[in-house]
Protein backbone atom coordinates (compact mmCIF):
# COMPACT_ATOMS: atom_id res chain seq x y z
CA UNK A 1 0.00 0.00 0.00
CA UNK A 2 1.18 3.63 -0.61
CA UNK A 3 2.93 5.94 1.70
CA UNK A 4 0.22 8.42 1.82
CA UNK A 5 3.12 11.01 3.63
CA UNK A 6 4.91 11.31 0.63
CA UNK A 7 1.49 12.12 -1.43
CA UNK A 8 2.09 15.88 -1.01
CA UNK A 9 5.88 15.62 -1.26
CA UNK A 10 8.23 16.66 -4.23
CA UNK A 11 10.25 13.52 -6.52
CA UNK A 12 13.70 14.99 -4.99
CA UNK A 13 12.51 15.05 -1.37
CA UNK A 14 11.27 11.51 -1.71
CA UNK A 15 14.52 10.71 -4.03
CA UNK A 16 16.28 11.58 -1.36
CA UNK A 17 14.69 9.60 1.49
CA UNK A 18 14.77 6.65 -0.62
CA UNK A 19 18.58 6.77 -1.44
CA UNK A 20 19.23 7.62 2.40
CA UNK A 21 18.04 3.97 3.24
CA UNK A 22 13.97 4.90 3.78
CA UNK A 23 12.21 1.98 3.07
CA UNK A 24 8.48 3.76 2.79
CA UNK A 25 10.22 5.86 0.33
CA UNK A 26 11.16 2.72 -1.51
CA UNK A 27 7.20 1.29 -0.85
CA UNK A 28 5.71 4.51 -2.44
CA UNK A 29 7.78 4.71 -5.59
CA UNK A 30 7.01 0.95 -6.07
CA UNK A 31 3.12 1.62 -6.04
CA UNK A 32 3.16 4.65 -7.46
CA UNK A 33 4.96 3.72 -10.51
CA UNK A 34 5.21 -0.07 -10.98
CA UNK A 35 1.91 -0.13 -12.95
CA UNK A 36 3.19 2.50 -15.38
CA UNK A 37 6.24 1.00 -15.88
CA UNK A 38 4.46 -2.57 -16.56
CA UNK A 39 2.00 -0.67 -19.16
CA UNK A 40 4.89 1.07 -20.73
CA UNK A 41 7.34 -1.88 -20.71
CA UNK A 42 4.64 -4.56 -22.47
CA UNK A 43 3.88 -1.86 -25.12
CA UNK A 44 7.77 -1.69 -26.42
CA UNK A 45 8.16 -5.67 -25.53
CA UNK A 46 6.53 -9.19 -26.74
CA UNK A 47 7.83 -10.55 -23.76
CA UNK A 48 4.97 -9.52 -20.89
CA UNK A 49 7.27 -12.39 -18.33
CA UNK A 50 10.39 -10.55 -19.27
CA UNK A 51 8.78 -6.76 -18.87
CA UNK A 52 7.70 -8.30 -14.97
CA UNK A 53 10.93 -9.54 -14.23
CA UNK A 54 12.68 -7.04 -15.72
CA UNK A 55 10.05 -4.09 -13.67
CA UNK A 56 10.84 -6.33 -10.38
CA UNK A 57 14.55 -6.12 -11.48
CA UNK A 58 14.81 -2.82 -11.66
CA UNK A 59 13.07 -2.06 -7.97
CA UNK A 60 15.81 -4.72 -7.01
CA UNK A 61 18.71 -3.12 -7.81
CA UNK A 62 17.77 0.25 -7.09
CA UNK A 63 17.22 -0.82 -3.20
CA UNK A 64 20.56 -3.25 -3.56
CA UNK A 65 22.50 0.47 -4.79
CA UNK A 66 20.71 2.89 -3.13
CA UNK A 67 23.13 4.65 -1.33
CA UNK A 68 25.36 5.34 -4.59
CA UNK A 69 22.80 6.76 -6.37
CA UNK A 70 22.71 10.07 -7.10
CA UNK A 71 19.39 12.90 -7.11
CA UNK A 72 16.89 12.90 -9.37
CA UNK A 73 14.06 15.35 -9.83
CA UNK A 74 11.88 13.56 -11.61
CA UNK A 75 11.75 9.66 -10.72
CA UNK A 76 9.56 8.51 -13.04
CA UNK A 77 12.08 10.02 -15.57
CA UNK A 78 14.50 8.14 -14.18
CA UNK A 79 12.37 4.94 -13.83
CA UNK A 80 11.43 5.08 -17.61
CA UNK A 81 15.11 5.30 -19.10
CA UNK A 82 16.77 2.67 -16.58
CA UNK A 83 13.73 -0.01 -17.24
CA UNK A 84 13.85 0.74 -21.10
CA UNK A 85 17.87 0.13 -20.82
CA UNK A 86 17.37 -2.91 -18.90
CA UNK A 87 14.73 -4.45 -21.50
CA UNK A 88 17.35 -2.75 -24.36
CA UNK A 89 20.28 -5.44 -22.78
CA UNK A 90 17.44 -8.08 -22.47
CA UNK A 91 15.82 -8.08 -25.98
CA UNK A 92 17.71 -6.99 -29.51
CA UNK A 93 16.42 -3.72 -30.32
CA UNK A 94 14.76 -4.94 -33.38
CA UNK A 95 12.34 -7.41 -31.65
CA UNK A 96 11.32 -4.45 -29.38
CA UNK A 97 7.91 -3.87 -31.09
CA UNK A 98 6.63 -0.49 -30.59
CA UNK A 99 2.83 0.14 -29.96
CA UNK A 100 1.07 3.01 -28.68
CA UNK A 101 -1.97 2.11 -26.65
CA UNK A 102 -5.45 3.38 -28.02
CA UNK A 103 -5.77 5.94 -24.98
CA UNK A 104 -3.11 7.80 -26.72
CA UNK A 105 -5.52 9.42 -29.71
CA UNK A 106 -7.66 11.36 -26.90
CA UNK A 107 -4.77 13.14 -26.29
CA UNK A 108 -4.72 15.31 -29.09
CA UNK A 109 -7.43 17.99 -30.09
CA UNK A 110 -7.22 20.41 -32.40
CA UNK A 111 -9.23 22.73 -34.31
CA UNK A 112 -10.22 20.33 -37.61
CA UNK A 113 -12.23 17.92 -34.58
CA UNK A 114 -15.43 19.89 -35.41
CA UNK A 115 -15.38 19.27 -38.83
CA UNK A 116 -15.32 15.33 -38.94
CA UNK A 117 -18.01 12.53 -38.83
CA UNK A 118 -19.22 9.92 -36.62
CA UNK A 119 -18.25 6.13 -37.32
CA UNK A 120 -21.12 3.70 -37.04
CA UNK A 121 -19.20 0.88 -35.42
CA UNK A 122 -16.95 -0.08 -32.52
CA UNK A 123 -14.67 -2.49 -35.19
CA UNK A 124 -14.82 -0.09 -37.15
CA UNK A 125 -13.18 2.31 -35.44
CA UNK A 126 -10.96 -0.13 -34.38
CA UNK A 127 -9.66 -1.09 -37.89
CA UNK A 128 -9.41 3.00 -38.36
CA UNK A 129 -7.29 3.71 -35.42
CA UNK A 130 -5.30 0.52 -36.45
CA UNK A 131 -4.81 1.86 -40.04
CA UNK A 132 -3.72 5.13 -38.50
CA UNK A 133 -1.17 3.73 -36.40
CA UNK A 134 0.12 2.15 -39.12
CA UNK A 135 0.98 5.59 -40.97
CA UNK A 136 3.32 6.31 -38.14
CA UNK A 137 6.57 4.59 -37.94
CA UNK A 138 8.08 3.01 -34.44
CA UNK A 139 10.08 5.12 -33.11
CA UNK A 140 6.76 7.95 -33.98
CA UNK A 141 4.60 5.69 -32.11
CA UNK A 142 6.81 5.46 -29.08
CA UNK A 143 7.89 9.28 -28.91
CA UNK A 144 3.78 9.38 -28.97
CA UNK A 145 3.43 6.86 -26.03
CA UNK A 146 6.27 9.01 -23.96
CA UNK A 147 4.80 12.62 -24.46
CA UNK A 148 0.78 11.94 -24.19
CA UNK A 149 0.12 8.67 -21.84
CA UNK A 150 3.10 8.82 -19.70
CA UNK A 151 3.51 12.59 -20.06
CA UNK A 152 7.57 12.85 -20.49
CA UNK A 153 9.12 15.84 -21.94
CA UNK A 154 10.44 16.04 -25.04
CA UNK A 155 13.83 16.41 -23.54
CA UNK A 156 13.32 13.67 -21.03
CA UNK A 157 12.39 11.33 -24.25
CA UNK A 158 15.04 12.27 -25.99
CA UNK A 159 17.38 10.67 -22.72
CA UNK A 160 15.35 8.07 -22.76
CA UNK A 161 15.41 7.30 -26.69
CA UNK A 162 19.22 8.48 -26.70
CA UNK A 163 17.90 11.13 -29.68
CA UNK A 164 18.84 14.77 -29.79
CA UNK A 165 16.10 16.92 -28.38
CA UNK A 166 15.20 18.89 -31.86
CA UNK A 167 14.62 15.23 -33.56
CA UNK A 168 11.75 14.69 -30.66
CA UNK A 169 10.22 17.85 -31.26
CA UNK A 170 10.40 17.15 -35.34
CA UNK A 171 9.12 13.37 -34.88
CA UNK A 172 6.13 14.91 -32.42
CA UNK A 173 5.44 17.49 -35.20
CA UNK A 174 5.33 15.02 -38.03
CA UNK A 175 3.32 12.44 -35.96
CA UNK A 176 0.88 14.70 -35.00
CA UNK A 177 0.64 16.27 -38.67
CA UNK A 178 0.52 12.51 -40.23
CA UNK A 179 -2.82 11.82 -37.85
CA UNK A 180 -4.23 15.09 -38.64
CA UNK A 181 -4.14 14.62 -42.18
CA UNK A 182 -5.53 10.51 -41.57
CA UNK A 183 -8.27 12.21 -39.40
CA UNK A 184 -9.25 14.99 -42.38
CA UNK A 185 -8.81 12.40 -45.34
CA UNK A 186 -11.04 9.83 -43.99
CA UNK A 187 -13.20 12.45 -41.99
CA UNK A 188 -13.34 10.95 -38.77
CA UNK A 189 -13.72 12.89 -35.61
CA UNK A 190 -11.55 12.48 -32.54
CA UNK A 191 -14.67 12.00 -30.25
CA UNK A 192 -15.50 8.99 -32.47
CA UNK A 193 -12.14 7.11 -31.85
CA UNK A 194 -12.36 7.99 -28.69
CA UNK A 195 -15.36 5.72 -27.68
CA UNK A 196 -13.07 2.77 -28.21
CA UNK A 197 -12.04 0.64 -25.45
Amino acid sequence: MMNSSYSGKDDLSIWRDFISGNQSALSFIYFKYAKYLLSYGYKICRDKELVEDKVQDLFVQLWARHDRLGETDSIKFYLFRSLRRKLAESVKVDKLRYAVGLEVIDQFSGPFENQLIEIETRSERKKLVEQLLAHLNDNQRDILHLKYTVGLSNHEIADILCMEHQSVKNAVFRSITKIRKFLEKHQISLSTLTKIG
